[in-house]
């Protein structure tokens, strides 16, 4: 950040990444989990589309008999704060899985197919600012934003770029629930929303 005020409008809040080998986890349902995790939580596509897959802009599968099958997925979502033109919340995921292979375990005495393998996640959170361009190309406010930045402006800034990280690690510590730990979440309802590691599919409501 410059002396005054961010001259480059994305501020990077957040980074990490964790990588599990030999995990068993349901790859689908894993997937389905992450997608109303951030539905809860009110991220979207970039562009505003409300097409339910909307943030995915890229998924590459490769698969052979003998490695298993490779995924390369990237999201890009964005979160509007009400009340607030200035400041945008943005989720960058980058999710790869090496070697996933079917497999099959034994769960409360009942047998399901699942999956076994690598997988990478990467989330770098971006706070950005003046994502409208608003200010910047207004005639009167690009004027007085170095003045915002010394009064409120940073104030503002660190509150919300604070809540983004808390934001963005929460994220983190649900993942490494569900592929780590095998804890089960709950929704709103009360009910699991997405099963212990390595669980069925079907376990998962279908929206």
């Amino acid at each position: 950040m410059g002396a005054l005020f961010p001259h480059d409008h994305e501020l990077e809040a957040a980074r990490f990444r964790f990588k599990g080998q030999n995990i068993v986890f349901h790859f689908k349902t894993f997937y389905r989990m992450l997608y109303h995790m951030m539905r809860e939580e009110e991220y979207g596509s970039m562009d505003g589309d409300d097409d339910k897959w909307g943030f995915e802009i890229f998924y590459y599968l490769r698969e052979t008999q003998a490695r298993g099958r490779d995924n390369h997925i990237w999201w890009r979502l964005q979160k509007q704060i009400k009340n607030n033109s200035y400041y945008r919340r943005r989720l960058n995921i980058d999710i790869k899985t090496l070697n996933i292979k079917d497999i099959e375990v034994m769960q409360h005495g009942i047998k399901y197919q699942t999956q076994q393998g690598e997988i990478e996640v990467e989330v770098t959170a971006i706070l950005e600012l003046d994502w409208k361009k608003q200010w910047r190309d207004h005639w009167f406010l690009k004027n007085i934003e170095e003045w915002y930045w010394r009064g409120m402006g940073r104030h503002d800034f660190e509150r919300h770029r604070i809540r983004l990280y808390r934001e963005a690690h929460r994220f983190q510590h649900k993942m490494k629930m569900f592929l780590q730990l095998g804890v089960q979440g709950e929704g709103h309802d009360g009910k699991a929303w997405y099963p212990v590691r390595g669980g069925a599919d079907e376990e998962l409501p279908v929206q």
